[in-house]
């Protein structure tokens, strides 16, 4: 298990499947016990692996294992993703080993500086060495960070196997409503579709039917926008103040926008502008 807050830390646990005494204590004859001390502590389940400084120093918003459970996403509350690989048995096991063996010669070379050649060198235990145990550091590597140009709402890894090169495919979901799929390879990541929605992008505060019920006018902060009602679909998007309320001139050639400012626009809508 994963947990992450608004240092720097992510933090990893252990679950246990089974308890030391065969069961768990959550529960009295009166009810459910809340009492930790009385019942079973959170101890007794979670088991403190380890530590991993990110690189963001942004709270964490959410932390998530794709579908395999071999990489890890860590999502804050900006523009970044922080993408860790989670290293197989094997591959743990023979990184654990290499850094025994650097912390075995770093003791070594200390002590023979310290004591001299002919010295008492008192270095790990031959059990640390014949059978090291992985640390969080051997079995989380970090791989990447994903960049965005806008604020990250949320992320999804996709359900489906990726092909070949690629470890995995993420979804973010952006708050400008635009939707980046990226394809991830172990030292880059490649961004494979772009989904824009032609809605605006951020609340909208007025709308208007044209007489003739054929346009329908939107404003929001930075936009007019042109739909046709029966479809759905967007004719033409105008640039303008934060409209907050609008109306069609008659004979609907012309718009009328009040922004927020206090100013009135004539939008001609035939030309856009």
């Amino acid at each position: 298990m994963v947990t992450g807050s608004a240092d720097q830390e992510l933090r990893f646990y252990k679950v246990q499947s089974e308890p030391q005494d065969g069961r768990f204590h959550l529960a009295t004859e009166d009810g459910p016990n809340n009492n930790l001390e009385s019942g079973t502590n959170k101890w007794q389940i979670l088991k403190q692996f380890g530590e991993i400084k990110r690189q963001s120093k942004d709270r964490v918003v959410t932390v998530r294992f794709n579908k395999v459970g071999n990489l890890l996403a860590c999502q804050v509350a900006g523009k970044t993703v922080e993408l860790f690989r989670v290293l197989d048995d094997d591959e743990a096991k023979r990184k654990a080993k290499k850094r025994v063996q650097r912390k075995k010669e770093k003791l070594l070379n200390k002590k023979t500086k310290e004591l001299g050649e002919s010295g008492d060198v008192t270095l790990l235990s031959k059990d640390e060495v014949a059978n090291p145990v992985p640390v969080v550091s051997d079995v989380f590597r970090f791989l990447q960070t994903l960049q965005t140009k806008k604020k990250i709402c949320s992320l999804s890894f996709c359900p489906a196997a990726p092909k070949n090169p690629f470890l995995e495919t993420v979804a973010l979901s952006l708050n400008n409503n635009i939707i980046e799929v990226y394809s991830i390879q172990t030292d880059s990541s490649t961004k494979v579709h772009t989904v824009y929605l032609p809605g605006h992008r951020s609340d909208i505060r007025s709308v208007a039917l044209s007489s003739d019920s054929t346009m329908l006018m939107s404003t929001s902060h930075d936009s007019v926008k042109i739909w046709n009602p029966s479809s759905g679909s967007c004719l033409r998007t105008i640039e303008s103040g934060y409209g907050l309320c609008s109306l069609f001139v008659p004979g609907n050639r012309f718009a009328l926008i009040g922004t927020k400012s206090g100013t009135l626009e004539v939008i001609d809508i035939g030309s856009s502008s």
